[in-house]
């Protein structure tokens, strides 16, 4: 029981944080993003056990590529060009480094470079871009994801704890359940309908699809998660948070979740 009130007290403090920083404007909801993304990357890095080099080059990566997801609306097209020219230069560069090691596998350090930009820095820059979708600062769209988030990951951890009992993918995370899921399906759908009440930027149908789209892809971000460390035989990402771990375990369904989220509220917009 002390580990869900642990989970339960910094669960708590991350959602005010987060909701805080959305609520004070977008340049606050940036930098808090940043801060996620970097210690994710870190604790990934970690995870993967790369070398300091490459921990270097991924750090830079995912930082220029952050950079160019805000650049539309923080700086001019001249600095724009200038953070896509810096991507790519990192990006064969990575390569070029390759050339300086005599033992181990290049494929293999490509692949972990490229898995931490796609796996945390793509969401990470399409979640900074989700509230200006429609050219201005809408908070209630991005407030709105998580709290959808938020209602599925707490509720299917609820339900499959008290009455969980039918497994899937159990050779991957053990503690998933089918009661799980549908507990925090059926949850995150009286959510979205009640967003739908309150935050019209985009249609209430809209906030239905999304309540489907959340649990579902919520559930794969954590099965995601959970493969990889199952892979490399731990347990938490990190120490940074009790009761969940690292950034990784508090963030790994939004980091699925993000992008089939951005690319239907695009849609929604239009």
């Amino acid at each position: 029981m002390d580990t869900v009130w642990k989970r339960a007290f910094t669960g708590t403090l991350f959602s005010i944080a987060i909701a805080t920083a959305i609520l004070c404007g977008h340049a606050f909801y940036w930098v808090l993003l940043y801060l996620f993304s970097i210690g994710a990357v870190i604790e990934l890095n970690h995870l993967f056990g790369m070398r300091p080099v490459l921990r270097v080059e991924s750090f830079l990566l995912n930082t220029a590529l952050f950079l160019y997801a805000i650049s539309t609306y923080a700086f001019n097209a001249s600095y724009k060009l200038h953070i896509a020219h810096l991507i790519l230069f990192l990006i064969f560069s990575a390569f070029v480094l390759q050339l300086s090691r005599r033992l181990g596998d290049p494929i293999e350090d490509l692949g972990k470079l490229f898995v931490s930009v796609v796996y945390i820095g793509l969401p990470m820059g399409l979640a900074a871009q989700i509230p200006f979708l429609n050219g201005l600062y809408h908070l209630e769209i991005i407030l709105g994801l998580f709290i959808l988030i938020w209602t599925n990951d707490t509720f299917a951890y609820l339900t499959g704890m008290h009455w969980g009992k039918i497994k899937f993918l159990a050779r991957i995370s053990p503690s998933k359940t089918i009661e799980g899921f549908l507990g925090g399906l059926v949850c995150t759908l009286l959510a979205a309908e009640i967003l739908s009440g309150y935050y019209n930027s985009i249609h209430g149908f809209d906030w239905v699809v999304l309540g489907i789209l959340v649990p579902v892809f919520g559930t794969l971000g954590d099965l995601v998660e959970s493969m990889f460390k199952r892979q490399f035989s731990v347990k938490d990402s990190g120490k940074v948070l009790p009761g969940h771990g690292g950034f990784l375990d508090r963030l790994d369904s939004f980091l699925l979740v993000v992008p089939i989220a951005y690319i239907y509220i695009q849609y929604a917009l239009t």
